[in-house]
């Protein structure tokens, strides 16, 4: 064609072409740059020059999976267009669950910069192609998707060497768990940056810190309940051994466990269902110690109501299983867990308030404190059942929990705040029964010292020869201080007055009795009464309904030539070289007023040994609940008093044990001695006459 004509033409083509409709340059333009996708989602970066860029574009987005949707080559532009700040459920996709594919073009300056992207998953785990090239993956999709913890920080990815000036086909391959499906954050996330890759190593050391700052909230109840759980602990191994100290350090650590255990599974990105059930678990354990913490705490009894607060907590992790076999939808467990808190709460605070009003002060700090804590327990659950219902969005991490006070830097929930003030409940409530079983330890270690200067009156360690006989005393208190005596009283005509005997009951109340026996007998012994005597006396005195207490004791006089008057009043005969001496046994003192004591009579030959015991020898038990016995008790009466008390000890101790042996050696004077080495010569009208030895 000749060039005029070419010249006549151009009006024409002009006028043709401003007719043709835009779509169709569009598709020549395309064509012309080598076939991309028609109508791309193009974000142009190329007049960046330093620092980050926020990518705002829409981008497109197609469910199903498929790996031919990495590539850079790919015809999107049928697929539908998404916002990634903004939930699945306000787009259309309410309730998708499964895989799901984004995609969008990035044309980056013409720069030698290196580049990078800051990205955060908009589902449960995704993975990040740039032109094709798997560059992160952000949970676990290989070989199969697994339900994680959304990781809560953004991931940074380094575009490929060389990238300024081109373009770059970005997309994400993502995975969303039905359980998470009907949540309003399922397909949300923050918006994506690109940037130099030294401005996004910033930003990410900057989202990193800034959560490390919203933990501090989370952190201070932490601290406070591990400081409060020490002291727990201390006051239960420092001799106090209560059971509900044990529980109140159980309940204090059972937070930090569980704030480690949450940071550790988002950290290493742990299974979802597998650890949300170590979650409950530890919630579980944690508000079952608090229920017994508390219950012990405050004195109540173990009753049917604290037996339906236990097992109403083997719920929680029940409910979790349930959801793991998909039997209830995961808004069922918080539902569970919000019913199990309310009932235990309103058990609790019904006792508390009982208790208050009956001026039990711990009760009464108790109280508020741990209202409120329930109440904020209960409301999160059910802030819980709401959000994976699909009813409540949150745009924060503390999904579950409302806030109370929020500013740029931090937030404080519900939550962490009401945990704050049990904890602090806790430790002012131990610090102020620390001060008291102090004080009271105080006392008790006053009276305490005062009984044993008594109970070393009671049973002298030592006690003084006389000229005719040698004593050898051995004692072993069942507690502290027991209710056993025995005393040596010298007469003037130089024969030795001896009474051994045992309060009922042990400890001190049992000494403080037994001292007034003691102070009785001191009186009586000046007397130059008869052992029968004495004892009549002594039980006229100790006649006292009110105490409901008796007292054995055994009474001896004898004399320089080994002739012995006895009389017994429920205490255990005594033993003659080996074997028990029969004597006639009278009530327990202080029983009553009609009882009678007779008097018994023996007479000791020289190197005689004469064993008295307490019942705590006999009654000794070892662990298949066997006695020591008499038998074994009178096989051993001629050993040392400290060899036959340890025998009985190291069989198994239940009573104050105490022994006093005594050796004979005779005052040789003018007068003639039987065969024995006795004194001949005639009884006292009324007694006995020597009775023969059972053994």
């Amino acid at each position: 064609m000749k060039p005029r004509k070419l010249i006549e033409l151009v009006p024409r083509i002009v006028f043709t072409c401003r007719r043709l409709p835009t779509k169709f340059w569009c598709l020549l333009l395309i064509a012309g740059h080598g076939g991309f996708p028609a109508c791309a989602q193009v974000v142009d970066l190329s007049h960046w020059s330093s620092g980050y860029s926020e990518i705002h574009q829409s981008w497109r987005f197609h469910t199903g999976d498929n790996p031919q949707w990495a590539l850079p080559g790919f015809d999107d532009s049928q697929w539908s267009l998404l916002d990634l700040d903004k939930s699945w459920a306000q787009q259309g996709y309410n309730g998708y669950s499964g895989y799901a594919w984004y995609r969008i073009r990035l044309q980056l300056p013409a720069t030698g910069t290196p580049l990078a992207l800051l990205l955060s998953t908009p589902a449960s785990s995704a993975e990040v192609f740039v032109d094709g090239q798997l560059m992160a993956t952000i949970g676990q999709m290989r070989p199969a998707p697994v339900l994680r913890i959304r990781f809560p920080l953004p991931v940074s990815i380094e575009l490929p060497a060389g990238s300024g000036g081109r373009s770059a086909e970005l997309a994400l391959r993502v995975w969303e768990s039905s359980l998470y499906a009907s949540s309003t954050e399922a397909g949300r996330a923050a918006l994506p940056v690109a940037g130099s890759q030294s401005a996004i190593r910033e930003l990410e050391s900057l989202a990193i810190n800034r959560f490390a700052i919203l933990q501090l909230p989370s952190t201070l109840p932490v601290v406070i309940a591990t400081v409060t759980a020490l002291l727990s602990f201390a006051l239960f191994l420092v001799g106090y051994r209560a059971k509900e100290y044990l529980w109140g350090t159980l309940w204090l650590v059972s937070g930090p466990i569980e704030l480690a255990a949450n940071l550790l599974r988002q950290h290493q990105q742990w299974p979802l269902p597998l650890s949300v059930l170590i979650i409950v678990i530890i919630q579980a354990f944690g508000l079952a110690f608090w229920l017994l913490f508390i219950w012990r705490f405050v004195g109540a009894r173990d009753d049917w109501k604290l037996k339906i607060g236990l097992a109403l907590v083997a719920l929680l992790p029940i409910s979790v299983v349930l959801v793991m076999m998909r039997a209830i939808p995961v808004a069922g467990n918080y539902l569970v867990g919000s019913g199990v808190t309310l009932t235990l709460g309103v058990l609790l605070f019904i006792h508390l308030l009982r208790l208050a009003f009956r001026g039990n002060r711990d009760a009464q700090i108790f109280l508020v404190p741990f209202l409120f804590y329930t109440v904020d327990a209960v409301i999160n659950d059910l802030r819980g059942a709401l959000f994976f219902l699909g009813i409540l969005r949150v745009d924060n991490a503390h999904s579950e929990s409302f806030t109370l006070y929020h500013n740029a830097a931090f937030m404080v929930t519900g939550d962490e705040f009401f945990s704050l003030l049990s904890y602090l409940a806790v430790a002012v409530v131990l610090v102020l029964r620390f001060a008291r079983s102090a004080r009271e330890e105080q006392r008790m270690t006053t009276e305490l010292q005062s009984a044993r200067q008594v109970q070393a009156h009671l049973v002298p360690a030592a006690l003084a020869p006389t000229p005719h006989l040698r004593f050898d005393a051995a004692y072993f208190a069942a507690s502290e201080v027991g209710g056993d005596f025995y005393q040596v009283f010298t007469a003037q005509d130089g024969s030795a007055l001896i009474a051994i005997g045992d309060v009922s009951g042990k400890g001190m109340n049992a000494a403080m009795f037994a001292t007034l026996v003691v102070g009785a007998l001191r009186s009586l012994a000046r007397q130059e009464l008869s052992p029968p005597q004495i004892l009549s006396c002594l039980n006229e005195e100790l006649i006292d309904p009110d105490a409901a207490r008796m007292v054995t004791c055994l009474v001896l006089r004898i004399s320089l030539d080994g002739r012995i008057r006895m009389a017994n009043a429920g205490h255990l005969p005594p033993y003659l070289n080996g074997r028990e001496v029969e004597i006639d046994c009278g009530l327990p003192l202080g029983v009553s007023l009609a009882s009678g004591y007779a008097e018994t009579h023996i007479e000791l030959a020289a190197g005689d040994t004469l064993t008295l015991v307490s019942d705590g020898i006999a009654e000794a038990q070892n662990g298949e609940g066997e006695l020591f016995g008499f038998e074994r008790a009178a096989a051993i009466s001629t050993q040392t008093a400290a060899e036959i008390a340890e025998a009985a000890r190291a069989f198994g101790q239940e009573d104050d044990i105490t022994v006093l042996r005594i050796d004979f050696a005779p005052v040789l004077d003018k007068e003639p001695t039987n065969g024995s080495g006795g004194r001949t010569g005639d009884l006292p009208q009324g007694t006995k006459a020597a009775l023969p030895l059972r053994g």
